[in-house]
């Protein structure tokens, strides 16, 4: 499969990824992961997903990606060991950690 697929199985739970390259998985071969929300104690243990900086000078605001963070995040909220996140395909990486970042969007009002 050339692109990563993804299934929404309840709004707001658990969703479902298939992968675009097979990873190994405590000696088996995972095809496809399911993330669930994060809770408190996932964001406490994999420490700031994001980083935001405030220029004085400037006052202007910007956001940096941390992957060491998301790839814990993601190794928590999948029931994946470290090694097998790292394995993943860069775009697995990046689309699990999109989907990681929906869940901690704040969800809009009416």
């Amino acid at each position: 499969m050339s692109e990563t697929e993804t299934e929404t199985t309840q709004p707001n739970g658990p969703v479902t990824i298939t992968l675009s390259k097979p990873i190994d998985v405590i000696g088996q071969t995972v095809t496809s992961i399911t993330i669930n929300p994060p809770l408190g104690r996932h964001l406490m243990k994999a420490g700031a997903v994001m980083r935001f900086t405030t220029r004085d000078d400037a006052g202007e605001t910007s956001v940096e990606f941390n992957p060491d963070g998301m790839g814990k995040l993601l190794g928590a909220c999948a029931n994946l060991p470290v090694r097998s996140v790292e394995a993943m395909a860069a775009s697995d990486f990046m689309a699990c950690s999109s989907i990681l970042m929906g869940f901690l969007a704040p969800a809009a009002t009416s």
